[in-house]
């Protein structure tokens, strides 16, 4: 199900990028804030289980995540944007008990420029703006013991202590999508964003966490301002 949605998404925004956009609106003095919600998706990269390791997509189900985004246009087709989301994901069937259900909880603080690449692709409209864009940001990940609020889950150092398995990990990111604008002040978006953890730390977690990786894809609503009237 997972490389479903996952494939799913990769070939949903290959085709909106082939839709004829282009000259669309131009980016330069406007500010927009956008809400946005969708799903998050456990690709790549293992973490500690009750009896070793495993991956990150074997432990965990897709789950929901949401946030908040402020874009700011710096060029006439560039804005750069920061914002935060918030995901968690819900243990697989095999790693719950009776008592507990683990998750994955994965907010992020990040921020980054997207391109509006309509030109390069098609004849002039003012509605279609199919954009890519790369981001940097921190995320404060954990895998929990029971429920996305409760204690992180811990592993052995190998020096006899213990450590819990949470991590700020510093992460990039890799965005795809379109965006809608019928009126000139609204706007309608869909995405896939592909983030990548780089949360290996052999000194807490020994050989246990690997980079992690996942692809997220969602939507959302964009209110755009004028800087200047």
């Amino acid at each position: 199900m997972k490389r479903f949605l996952t494939g799913t998404a990769i070939l949903g925004l290959l085709l909106a990028l082939t839709i004829p956009a282009t000259a669309q609106m131009s980016f330069l003095g406007k500010v927009g804030f956008s809400l946005r919600g969708g799903l998050i998706i456990p690709s790549g990269g293992d973490l500690p289980t009750a009896t070793g390791t495993a991956t990150v997509g074997d432990q965990f189900k897709t789950g929901p995540t949401f946030g908040a985004e402020l874009k700011f246009g710096v060029l006439d087709k560039v804005n750069f944007w920061g914002g935060f989301n918030y995901g968690f994901m819900k243990a697989e069937n095999a790693f719950r008990t009776p008592t507990a259900t683990p998750a994955f909880t994965m907010p992020q603080v990040s921020a980054g420029v997207n391109m509006n690449i309509g030109p390069m692709i098609g004849p002039t409209n003012k509605i279609v703006n199919p954009y890519i864009g790369v981001g940097a940001g921190l995320y404060p990940w954990k895998k929990t013991l029971n429920g996305a609020g409760g204690d992180p889950d811990s592993v052995s150092t190998g020096t006899g202590s213990t450590s819990p398995v949470k991590k700020t990990s510093f992460g990039l990111n890799g965005t795809a999508g379109v965006e809608i604008m019928p009126k000139g002040t609204w706007a309608l978006f869909a995405e896939g964003k592909y983030h990548f953890l780089f949360a290996e730390d052999t000194d807490n977690f020994g050989n246990t966490v690997k980079n992690l990786r996942f692809v997220q894809i969602g939507g959302g609503l964009t209110y755009y301002f004028n800087l200047k009237p």
